[in-house]
Order: structure tokens, then C-alpha cells, then sequence
């Protein structure tokens, strides 16, 4: 019985990755590029590699292939024939392919042409072949998925003759930062999800635990990790994480694999990561700073509304610095913290000016003392934030968004203007705050929400300006990866990735979210631009046409790739939903009361994901 559950298991996903089915079948874009890998159980056969595919490729190669889109085995057929030589006639020997009630399915895979599709590794008869694009289930078949422009396709293929624990195992898996920056000696946690089934065949992502996590140095574009060259190997906890250490400079590649219970092949397809480790840097020794000033409570009627008099006071004991107020006047106002002195804390030193218990009392500052400020830029106080942070550009749009969605809200920073709340949403705990225009403001407020106020997600609810007509007005874009050529990641930790991305598991949630409310969403890799105004410079096409049709981008804004930079090397994770608000291909554009009020539907499947 367990043999036909494994049977069963099995032969269900291998029919929902590799199997065609034509009625999903969709046009492609004239030209499309992608990146392409390919796993065996227990080697990479090819590291990730563009490849570039126009209408041309769109022919069967001898092994039946569709000719009306761009598909996953096309990419891997174009990548054949360049690099290995492959032709129409020979394809058959690369790529093993039949035919059967469901379609087209793979048998074998091999990159060196062997007819017996074996693949220079031993004992591979019960290959099973899956794909996986941008770390998902697309769903539907190998030869039927349309390929997007900047998608990134990993072919894997599992031996079939182990055991597997259970049928809701994973099969395909991923390291959710496939980009890491550190420095030597420093810890490097690395987060191994996998893409498994449920005991209904339905995808799932699941942490995978007692995983080995190979390091191995990075040599060239074609380096891999393996037991055999590795400077370090790791296992998984319960959640998937395993913390790594490197005490030399350089650049690693990353691999990880969990054996059978053959203890000679994996049951989880080769993830792949990279790893830069820079030199630690030595910073000067700061100057000791006295340690803040207590602040010193006074004690006055709660109805009074402005400055108060010396005589109006009553003298409360001190209290440690945790205000904000850093004048007079300011500490006076009535909306600043308030305490009230129990009749217990009017004795001993303080029982000469003693003041009557239930008093309201307001913090203010004596002349040359200040309160510790928890940052710079936010005046709230640890825990004032929840886990989950929604932030808009706009600080009014946060201020709506808290007015209309959320429940028992509360401000809890305004310095600059830029306005934080918190609050609840169908019960759980949600703030939202303002991140200002442009990179270097977000990256500041981010940074420090991640880093000093313990928050963990981060979604950008923004607007943006689309670079193609399949992006309307009001339509809302989930952003799969941030392009830019800011200097903003290389300046901030030496990365030098043109493309930042965004937390898969995130952006798992926004795609329940917006399934769950019936709201379409548009995917695809955004421009973060460091420049509002841009001159022209008559050049045909112009920049966004180019990066609309080379780097893929749909719309531009200004914020995400700082976001999810800082996420990535801070070990947080970060999203971005975009509402479409005006175009360059259309002459439509919203207001900017429209777009403080109206962008209803992102904010939705934003609070959706909150409940995933």
C-alpha cells in the first residue's frame, strides 16, 4: 500500500510538470530572455545561463514541441543547440520525449547526446523530470508554460526509485536568498524552502530540515557545489535554516541536498545560491557618550491644553528617558505620553512636593537635558511596530489606509511628517507607515523598521507608471524582481546585482490574497528609478522602451530595489504591490487625491496577505 501511495504520489506531480496541455498555451513576446538551469539528482548539469529566444524557436526540434509559444523545453532545446551541438535530428538524443493519453511528457534528459538519456552518472533509470519557474509550480506542463521575459526556469530531474517519507514531501527546492553579502567570520543564515504537494496534490512550500548545505569556492560561471570540493557543509534545522561561516574573502557557490533512504540519492532537486564574502571592515572606535539624561516627570490637570505654568506643576519622580520631545513647548503638549503617580510613589524624597494621586502627568524637559530618541527619523518605542509593516510613499496614504482598514489604531511616529501607525486587522497586529519619494528615503526607514524595531515583512504599496499596454490604469502589478541602475546596493554592502528580488514567500501570500478576493494581478520584473524628471536625449528607442523590451520591466517607481536589497542582507523579507497611476503609452493619469484614497484594491491584497 505504501509503494502504491509513492507510485501515486508521484505519478501525479510528474503529470502536472511535464506533461502538455494546449489549452493553456498563451503567445509569447516576440523576444524573450531567460535564465536556465538543469539538476540531475545529484550533480548540476548546467549552471544558470541566459538564453535568448525569439519567434524563430518556436519549432518542435524533431522531438514535437509546440510551435505556437515559447516554452521551458524550447529554452533548454535553444540552449543545446548553441552550446552542445544539438540539432533537429539529434535533439531526440538530448531531450527523450513520448507521447501519451496526457501528452508530450520527458523520459530523459541528457546534455551529452546519449541516446540511453543515462547522463554520466550512475544508476539514474527512475529519473523523474519537473520544472519550477521563479521558485513556483507554474502548474501546468513543461512544453504548455508561455516563458516571460526575465523568468528564471530550473529543470530538475529526481530519481523515483527511494522512499519518500510521506506524499506531501518537497521535490523542488530553493534557497530564498539566492544572493548573499557577508563579511569573513561573520554568520551567514541561509533559509532552504522546497515547493512539495499536499495529500490533495496541491503545491505547498514547506522549510526543508536535514538538508546538507554545501559552500564550495566560486571559480567560474560553470562552478559548482559538491561534497567533493567543499569548504563547508551545514545541516538544516527544523525551520530550514543553517548558519555558515567563511574565513577567507572571495565568492562561493552554494548547493544542498538530503539523501534517500537509499543514503545515495536526494529527494529534493539542487538549489543554488551565491555567496560574496568581503573583507571586515575596521571602524573607528566611537567616542563614549554619557549615558542620556533621565527625563523629569510633572504633574498637571489633564484638561489644560498648552503651556503650563510653574505653579500649575506638581514635581514627579524621575523616570528613565523615553520620550521623544526635545523643547518645551513640545513636552507640554497634551498628546505626548501621559503617566499617572500613585499615591506609593509620593514619599520619600519626593513627599515635601508630594501631588495628588490620579493626576495626570506630562513629560517635559529641563533646560540642557534631552530624552533618548530610538532613532533619528522614528520616534516610536520598541514594540511599537508589528512584525508586519505595509508602507506606502505617501504618508497620507499610510494615514488612510490606517483610518479605513485597520482597528484600535494608534500613532506611533510623525517626526518629518512621515506618519507610522499601528493597529489590528481582522485581529492581527499590522502597522503601516509612509517611506517617503525615492531610494535613499525608504532605505533609511526600512533599515531601520528590520533592524532596530524587530519588524520582519515589509510590502510596498506604491504607484508607478506603465511601460506597456498590458498594464492599465488602476491595474495592480506584484512586483518579481526590481531592476535599477542605482548605486544604491553597491554603495550600501559592495552587491553589485542589477536585479534585487523580492521574498518569495511574500509574494506567495499577495498571490493567495488576491486569488482569495478575485483581484487580477499583473507580474513581472519593475524599474526603480533614481530620477523623477529626465532629460531627454533623442535617442530611439528611448531608455524605458529599452529596458521595457531588454530588462523586461513593465512600470517604474522609485523605492523597491532599496527595499528588498535591505531585506536580503539584513535576512527580512520584503514585497512590493504597485497600482498602476499613469502610463507611457497611454495619455491617462490619476490624480493625486486618487491616489491617496483610491488605490483600494492593492491595499486589499496587501491586508490580505497578512492573514495567509
Amino acid at each position: 500500500m505504501k509503494n502504491k501511495k509513492k507510485l501515486l504520489s508521484v505519478l501525479l506531480v510528474f503529470v502536472m510538470t511535464v506533461s502538455v496541455f494546449h489549452g493553456y498555451a498563451a503567445k509569447a513576446a516576440d523576444t524573450v530572455k531567460v535564465t536556465l538551469r538543469l539538476e540531475q539528482d545529484n550533480k548540476t548539469l548546467v549552471t544558470p545561463v541566459e538564453v535568448t529566444l525569439t519567434d524563430e524557436d518556436k519549432k518542435d526540434y524533431g522531438i514535437g514541441l509546440s510551435t505556437e509559444t515559447l516554452t521551458p523545453l524550447h529554452a533548454l532545446a535553444k540552449y543545446l543547440t548553441e552550446k552542445k551541438g544539438a540539432t533537429t535530428e539529434t535533439m531526440k538524443n538530448y531531450i527523450m520525449a513520448s507521447t501519451s493519453q496526457y501528452g508530450l511528457y520527458v523520459t530523459g534528459i541528457n546534455i551529452d547526446g546519449k541516446s540511453d538519456g543515462s547522463a554520466s552518472s550512475d544508476a539514474l533509470d527512475g529519473v523523474n523530470w519537473g520544472y519550477a519557474v521563479n521558485n513556483t509550480d507554474p502548474g501546468v506542463g513543461m512544453g504548455s508554460y508561455s516563458l516571460k521575459n526575465n523568468d528564471a526556469v530550473t529543470i530538475y530531474g529526481l530519481w523515483g526509485g527511494g522512499t519518500w517519507p510521506n506524499n506531501v514531501e518537497t521535490n523542488y527546492s530553493y534557497f530564498e536568498n539566492s544572493t548573499l553579502n557577508t563579511t569573513i567570520s561573520s554568520k551567514t543564515t541561509v533559509s532552504l524552502k522546497g515547493v512539495g504537494y499536499d495529500e490533495n496534490y496541491n503545491p505547498i512550500i514547506k522549510s526543508i530540515s536535514k538538508a546538507t548545505v554545501v559552500a564550495a569556492k566560486y571559480e567560474n560561471e560553470t562552478s559548482t557545489a559538491t561534497t567533493g570540493n567543499a569548504v563547508s557543509l551545514v545541516q538544516t534545522d527544523e525551520n530550514g535554516t543553517a548558519t555558515l561561516s567563511f574565513d577567507k574573502a572571495g565568492t562561493y557557490v552554494l548547493s544542498a541536498y538530503r539523501l534517500d533512504s537509499d543514503g545515495k540519492h536526494s529527494n529534493i532537486s539542487r538549489p543554488y545560491g551565491i555567496v560574496k564574502v568581503l573583507a571586515a571592515v575596521t571602524t573607528p572606535t566611537a567616542t563614549p557618550t554619557a549615558t542620556p539624561t533621565a527625563c523629569r516627570w510633572w504633574c498637571t490637570p489633564v484638561s489644560r491644553s498648552s503651556r503650563v505654568s510653574s505653579s500649575a506643576m506638581w514635581a514627579a519622580p524621575d523616570v528613565p528617558a523615553a520620550t521623544t520631545a526635545t523643547s518645551r513647548s513640545a513636552a507640554t503638549a497634551l498628546t505626548l505620553p501621559r503617566r499617572t503617580w500613585s499615591t506609593a510613589e509620593n514619599t520619600g524624597k519626593h513627599a515635601e512636593r508630594a501631588f495628588p494621586p490620579g493626576r495626570a502627568c506630562l513629560p517635559i524637559i529641563k533646560k540642557k537635558e534631552r530624552c533618548s530618541m530610538s532613532t533619528p527619523h522614528n520616534s516610536a518605542e520598541k514594540g511599537d511596530f508589528a512584525k508586519t509593516v505595509l508602507m506606502p510613499g505617501d504618508p497620507l496614504r499610510a494615514k488612510f489606509i490606517a483610518d479605513t482598514f485597520l482597528q484600535d489604531v494608534r500613532q506611533v511616529t510623525g517626526v518629518r511628517g512621515m506618519l507610522g501607525f499601528t493597529g489590528t486587522y481582522q485581529g492581527r497586529p499590522i502597522s503601516v507607515m509612509g517611506s517617503g519619494m525615492g531610494m535613499p528615503s525608504i532605505g533609511i526607514y526600512s533599515y531601520e523598521l528590520y533592524s532596530q524595531y524587530g519588524v520582519e515583512n515589509i510590502i510596498r504599496v506604491g504607484s508607478a507608471g506603465s511601460y506597456t499596454p498590458k498594464a492599465k490604469i488602476f491595474d495592480v502589478v506584484l512586483a518579481t524582481g526590481a531592476y535599477s541602475e542605482s548605486n544604491y546596493a553597491v554603495t550600501q554592502s559592495g552587491d553589485t546585482d542589477d536585479i534585487q528580488k523580492p521574498s518569495e514567500e511574500l509574494n506567495n501570500a499577495l498571490r493567495a490574497s488576491a486569488k482569495k478576493q478575485g483581484i487580477p494581478l499583473i507580474e513581472g520584473t519593475i524599474h526603480s528609478s533614481d530620477v523623477f524628471y529626465r532629460e531627454d536625449s533623442g535617442a530611439r528607442p528611448t531608455y524605458w522602451e529599452v529596458l521595457r523590451d531588454e530588462k523586461g520591466c513593465l512600470a517604474v517607481e522609485m523605492e523597491s530595489f532599496a527595499l528588498f536589497h535591505n531585506a536580503k542582507v539584513l535576512g527580512k523579507h520584503a514585497a512590493c504591490i504597485l497600482t498602476i497611476s499613469d502610463s507611457f503609452v497611454s495619455p491617462e493619469i490619476t490624480t493625486a487625491e486618487e491616489r491617496q484614497t483610491s488605490f483600494t484594491a492593492m491595499m486589499k491584497v496587501a491586508l490580505g496577505a497578512v492573514l495567509e
